[in-house]
């Protein structure tokens, strides 16, 4: 684990922001876990690298273009109303996660992803560690050695910028890895969570 102090700076007076981004460490493949956290004056990134490096996968021209569909959809909520964007973010969410989406605590900033899709790569047998999906919706997922369920659909792992936005203003930009799923033609997040 690596923690990088004073590397994300968002809010001023004493706000905190909290933004997971890429659910649980994950078991199976490659993959991250980054929390980003912040306060007046300075903040942290902690990153979870698991796994080991596998060989790149590319995505299909289908699967990227739901994928720059469901990206497109986020970023025009970014810097307006937090309602919209909470709203959005239910919608967008895997179906076997809505119910850790909406545990999600009242969101007060909004976000822009610009991910770098030529690097948008297919991440087989990637599952948070601890699924919160009920297993009633978990139809066709696999348990994997850790007990954790690899969610459906093909599963996507992308390097992206995020920009943090507080009433409409940039307030603060970092990079994470974001765990996308397309299920049936429809790219999905899995939970964000925005505090």
């Amino acid at each position: 684990m690596a923690v990088r102090p004073g590397r994300l700076t968002l809010f001023g007076l004493g706000a905190a922001v909290m933004l997971l981004i890429t659910g649980c460490p994950s078991t199976g493949g490659a993959a991250d876990s980054t929390l980003f956290t912040g306060a007046a004056g300075g903040g942290s990134v902690v990153s979870t690298p698991t796994g080991s490096a596998s060989s790149a996968i590319p995505a299909s021209p289908a699967d990227v273009r739901a994928v720059e569909s469901l990206v497109a959809s986020i970023n025009n909520t970014a810097g307006g109303p937090v309602a919209t964007q909470q709203a959005l973010l239910m919608i967008a969410v895997h179906p076997d996660f809505t119910a850790a989406q909406q545990a999600c605590a009242a969101a007060t900033i909004t976000i822009k992803l610009d991910p770098v899709l030529a690097d948008l790569t297919a991440a087989p047998g990637w599952a948070p560690a601890e699924s919160t999906a009920p297993e009633s919706t978990v139809t066709d997922s696999t348990v994997t050695d850790g007990g954790s369920r690899v969610p459906r659909g093909t599963l996507y792992r992308v390097p992206a910028l995020i920009e943090v936005y507080t009433a409409g203003r940039r307030t603060g930009t970092d990079m994470t890895t974001l765990r996308i799923a397309v299920l049936d033609g429809t790219a999905h997040t899995f939970p964000i969570c925005l505090v």
